[in-house]
């Protein structure tokens, strides 16, 4: 599932999320990718994908596109995106993460926000919960996406909170 920001201000951006099989990347700001190596995470990381993308897409802000548009296709999180693919289809900030499951069963969720002209990391966080806190996780990681890529507080997380 891909996502492109709306134009707002002269500013064009597109997002798209990968789950295992979902990706967020953006054109002019935003781009997201979620990924997991090990096929037993890949029911927790498209979930937190498919939460983040609906969380992103609801702020009106971005709307959904093609996968296929994307030059490299993201299969190691440790790996420094190739940025010069991400500029040649105009993205200016992309997302990548990673799902892992530990030993006591609970999740590792990551991500990490790139600025794709300036070829750095915006920022990135880790989250450690049992597989039942995933919305809570997806919410968090659209909050710092959101507020990262806007200069806008999020909310997604209150609508979670108690």
């Amino acid at each position: 599932m891909h996502y492109r920001r709306r134009r707002n201000a002269g500013v064009r951006t597109e997002t798209s999320l990968r789950g295992s099989s979902a990706q967020i990347c953006p054109t002019g700001t935003h781009r997201v990718a979620r990924l997991s190596r090990d096929p037993v995470d890949a029911d927790p990381a498209r979930a937190i994908s498919q939460i983040i993308a609906a969380n992103l897409k609801r702020t009106e802000q971005f709307a959904l596109i093609d996968q296929a548009l994307f030059i490299q296709k993201i299969t190691n999180f440790d790996v420094q995106p190739r940025f010069p693919d991400w500029r040649a289809i105009n993205v200016d900030a992309l997302v990548t993460g990673r799902v892992t499951r530990q030993p006591d069963g609970r999740l590792q969720v990551a991500f990490r926000l790139w600025d794709v002209s300036a070829n750095a990391q915006l920022t990135g966080q880790q989250y450690f919960s049992t597989p039942d806190n995933l919305r809570r996780i997806a919410n968090i990681i659209s909050d710092a996406i959101y507020e990262r890529l806007t200069g806008e507080k999020g909310n997604f997380d209150a609508s979670t909170s108690p």
